[in-house]
């Protein structure tokens, strides 16, 4: 039962479907996924890239290229994200040299390699935890001329975008396996329908035998590729039913036309050999065996 369920082709068409199927949701997600998270940051990293610019301007520099005092609140103007901005600037050394009174920062410790990062690249963005909390982190060195004098960091929340991230990654954890259930039950479920004509094709033919070719499976199907089978089908067991007619009668006829010659020498080979005869006698029996041999030998050539 097991070996002719896995040799069974309804199971390996839904299989190859269900397969087919995995692939293209995984990558559907996984495309899905990466756009929702790239719009979520990529709003975000504008605003964490455009604070810390403005940020850079108002920080004080010395003639000697040290950093100085910052405003109490440089980022208090009318921005509606500015509450929750949380940043600080950094001397090149990685010391803090002045941060907002945010808290989020706090727990953030000093990251070298972020910092080499930045420097390589000019910026870099990362989600960091700070406390147990997900914020997004910008990073950009600050210059005077070609001289590196500090860095500064600006950071926000990112636990809206993190809880939004999560809950669809378990929606596409959990939908993913329910999906392809149905679907196999679906495949099931179609590929049974599609292939029952195949079935009542192999019961019809399993009952026709040499001695009984007048059944059909006369199937009212469409012009695919099944109806066109049955009809290939029923058209191959007519030309068979007519083939084996034929022989019948050939047989029937060939039968009925040896008959004769063969009582003709029957007979006169019992007459020969129950009396002796002369010569003569045996001479013209054996003539006419010699022609109902030949009349024979053409019904046998036609």
């Amino acid at each position: 039962k097991l070996g002719i369920l896995i040799r069974s082709i309804r199971l390996r068409l839904t299989l190859w479907y269900v397969l087919l199927l995995a692939i293209v949701l995984v990558a559907f997600s996984g495309v899905l996924y990466f756009a929702l998270s790239r719009s979520r940051f990529g709003d975000v990293d504008g605003i964490l890239r455009s604070t810390a610019s403005l940020l850079a301007t108002v920080v004080e520099i010395d003639a000697q290229g040290h950093l100085g005092t910052v405003p109490g609140q440089p980022l208090s103007w009318k921005d509606p994200k500015a509450g929750e901005h949380a940043w600080r600037v950094l001397a090149p050394s990685g010391q803090i040299v002045a941060k907002s009174n945010s808290h989020e920062l706090d727990f953030l410790p000093r990251d070298s390699a972020i910092l080499g990062a930045a420097l390589d690249r000019g910026e870099v963005f990362r989600t960091v935890r700070a406390d147990g909390e997900p914020v997004r982190l910008y990073t950009a060195p600050m210059y005077q001329g070609e001289e590196l004098v500090g860095f500064v960091q600006v950071g926000l929340l990112a636990d809206e975008i993190d809880e939004t991230l999560t809950a669809l990654r378990w929606i596409l954890i959990l939908a993913l396996p329910a999906t392809l259930a149905v679907a196999s039950i679906g495949g099931l479920f179609l590929a049974d329908r599609a292939l029952r004509p195949v079935d009542e094709i192999t019961r019809t033919a399993q009952t026709i035998s040499a001695q009984d070719l007048s059944q059909r499976l006369s199937m009212d199907l469409s012009d695919d590729e099944l109806g066109r089978l049955a009809r290939t089908f029923d058209a191959m067991i007519g030309r068979l039913d007519d083939a084996f007619r034929r022989q019948r009668r050939f047989t029937a006829d060939a039968s009925h036309e040896l008959r004769t010659p063969l009582t003709v020498i029957k007979g006169d080979l019992s007459l020969a050999l129950v009396h002796s005869r002369d010569a003569e006698y045996y001479r013209s029996v054996l003539v006419e065996v010699d022609e109902e041999v030949d009349q024979m030998s053409r019904l046998v050539d036609r």
